[in-house]
């Protein structure tokens, strides 16, 4: 007995030691990574609602005076609000906020190839209805001129730096050019949303960029697509 102890411990003292390293730190996501979101050209801010609940937060809680709403013109379609921080907005920051609109609407489900976006002022969004009438949650009234623009229904992923940290960003391209290096454009088309972002994912990593495929299928406009 004292022998065989004598061997586990020689054992024990030749054996090497398991390191086991710390889970890496969960990142803490900012407060516009709770909607859709990207940065303009510009470098504005713009969200969009993920459902009905986050339409009516980006709506009545984020959106102040000076910014800018759009709305696409199709049934299920994100309210859109450009933060514009007492900014003037450009023509290209409303056009890629437009195509931000379309791209999170039905017509990417749909296939479509364009769709009408408006954009108006904050103060012409209004919660009550007509006499006699009802709005579902989420919806608005729009009072006054509504400013037409019509765009492509196309996407692009890239990946920008948010507190420290890579993190996917997708939106029109023009935007996605400006902020990332490494950018993918995307369209609707036949392939699942989970193969698209892994295709995705292989083409970051080639240029080592290391993201995980769930965080960049979260940023992918609804339904399937193809890259571009």
């Amino acid at each position: 007995l004292k022998q065989t102890g004598q061997e586990l411990e020689l054992l024990k003292a030749e054996a090497p030691q398991l390191v086991i390293p710390p889970p890496p730190k969960r990142r803490k996501p900012k407060w516009f990574e709770r909607y859709r979101w990207f940065l303009s050209s510009d470098a504005m801010l713009v969200i969009g609602g993920k459902d009905a609940n986050s339409n009516t937060e980006v709506v009545e809680k984020r959106m102040e005076l000076d910014d800018r709403h759009l709305h696409a013109d199709i049934m299920g379609a994100p309210h859109v609000v450009v933060k514009t921080a007492g900014r003037d907005v450009s023509q290209d920051t409303l056009n890629e906020a437009a195509e931000f609109a379309a791209m999170y609407s039905r017509a990417w489900r749909e296939c479509l190839g364009s769709l009408d976006v408006y954009w108006e002022m904050p103060a012409q969004i209004s919660k009550r209805a007509p006499s006699g009438t009802y709005l579902p949650k989420g919806s608005y009234i729009i009072r006054g001129k509504r400013n037409l623009l019509k765009v492509p229904v196309r996407a692009a992923v890239g990946v920008t730096v948010v507190g420290g940290n890579q993190v996917p960003m997708c939106g029109p391209l023009s935007a996605i050019k400006k902020h990332s290096k490494v950018f993918v454009e995307l369209h609707p088309g036949p392939i699942k949303k989970s193969a698209l972002a892994r295709e995705i994912q292989a083409r970051f990593s080639k240029e080592r960029i290391e993201v995980s495929v769930t965080e960049i299928e979260r940023v992918l406009p609804p339904g399937k697509g193809e890259t571009g």
